[in-house]
């Protein structure tokens, strides 16, 4: 299913993780990789349900930054912005928190929340989310990594 969603063929990644949800005891990692492949067919209130069934599974009562950042993408993607944009922030903190030295996940949560002010019409605060994007890309890929291109044109 990983292959599959690199290879850009989501719905046949999709079909491989249901089986394997059919399959298995239920596992939030089966279950978040089901709401990332949704959200990336476009289907955000079927991986929304995916992202709430894997916090539920995993035990928590309360989000953690990883559900956080994975509800907060889906509802961007729903147009949900004043949910989705507390989501986000909280997870870009807890990962500032917890794992300050993750420069590429930081990157990409301030990409995500800049994303989400651009699409709520707050450009000053998407310019300084995508701005500290990339300088931490910058800082932890280099300017001459192929990843670092596609991943600053916000």
């Amino acid at each position: 299913a990983t292959l599959r969603c690199k290879q850009a063929r989501q719905p046949e990644a999709a079909v491989l993780l249901e089986e394997v949800a059919k399959r298995t005891p239920p596992h939030p990692a089966t279950l978040v990789n089901l709401g990332t492949v949704y959200n990336m067919m476009r289907e955000h209130e079927k991986a929304q349900e995916y992202f709430e069934a894997a916090m539920e599974v995993a035990g928590h009562d309360e989000p953690q930054k990883d559900d956080l950042w994975n509800m907060g993408i889906a509802k961007k993607n729903l147009k949900q912005y004043d949910e989705a944009l507390p989501m986000l922030l909280k997870a870009l903190e807890g990962w500032k928190q917890d794992e300050p030295h993750d420069d590429v996940t930081i990157a990409k949560l301030h990409d995500t929340v800049g994303s989400c002010y651009d699409l709520m019409g707050r450009a000053e605060e998407a310019v300084e989310q995508f701005s500290q994007a990339r300088m931490l890309f910058g800082r932890s890929i280099g300017a001459e990594s192929p990843l670092y291109g596609s991943a600053c044109e916000g």
